[in-house]
């Protein structure tokens, strides 16, 4: 539909690369990381470029993905930048996310650098929202036509979306057209144009009563219910079997004996 190829065409270009390098982590495994991404990064730049975008419109991201000698969970690793425009410590990241995702952190222990990692994104500018003028008069109905909504049938006002400008304001029921969809705006809600063209909707109040009964079990509130309790359930099972060393854990997912802590 229209709104699909507005979205593909708001979408940025994305390029990625990526090399395998194994290493222990340290001042001369980043520096030929370094070596390495400068190179990745220049592919990814000439790809870009070829799609038609320059310089200025591309944007790029390094990454190593680092893991901790002695386990198999690798975690990838995005370079932050700071105010100063220096790129900040992989490690002191990949600490900080592995602290966060498992709880805990392995001091004393090497951390070692699986592969390298870069993207380039090609920023589209084709799509710029132009700001309109703002109107004064009311907007133009084309006509009414009998509408039935969940409440019974109305008399609902017809607009052509080419005639209406910005800082037109209808109330609901109403009907937009134009050359490639229809929008329906329903009792109790407003639509107003905005600076750009877009037409935003304003969802009104409609009071719902939810009659639940005394002794039968609400099946959608139960499923809910039960599915709240088995996700949390599931993420222990995954965090448990990513950090344990048991085998009983690890492979047979025995958790009979496990125990967590907030």
């Amino acid at each position: 539909g229209i709104l699909s190829a507005y979205g593909m065409g708001l979408a940025d270009v994305v390029e990625e690369a990526q090399e395998p390098y194994f290493a222990v982590y340290g001042p001369e495994s980043v520096l030929e990381a370094s070596r390495r991404e400068a190179i990745l990064l220049k592919l990814v730049k000439q790809k870009l470029q070829e799609q038609g975008f320059r310089d200025e419109n591309i944007t790029t991201e390094t990454y190593l993905n680092l893991m901790y000698e002695g386990t198999d969970t690798a975690i990838m690793v995005k370079r932050l930048m700071t105010e100063d425009g220096f790129g900040c410590d992989y490690a002191f990241e990949f600490v900080k996310l592995f602290q966060r995702e498992y709880g805990f952190e392995l001091k004393n222990r090497n951390i070692l650098i699986c592969d390298i990692r870069v993207r380039g994104i090609g920023v589209t500018n084709i799509l710029k929202p132009q700001a309109l003028k703002q109107v004064a008069d009311t907007p133009k109905v084309e006509g009414h036509h009998r509408v039935y909504f969940g409440n019974g049938w109305h008399d609902t006002p017809l607009y052509k979306l080419e005639n209406l400008g910005y800082g037109h304001v209808m109330p609901g029921p109403a009907i937009i057209m134009n050359g490639n969809s229809t929008v329906i705006v329903e009792p109790n809600c407003k639509v107003i144009i905005t600076k750009y063209g877009n037409i935003k909707i304003e969802i009104g109040f409609v009071s719902s009563t939810i009659q639940v009964a005394e002794k039968a079990a609400d099946v959608v509130q139960l499923s809910i219910f039960n599915h709240r309790f088995m996700g949390i359930a599931e993420q222990m099972g995954r965090t448990l079997q990513r950090t344990s060393i048991s085998t009983n854990i690890k492979e047979r997912l025995d958790f009979s004996c496990a125990l967590f802590g907030p």
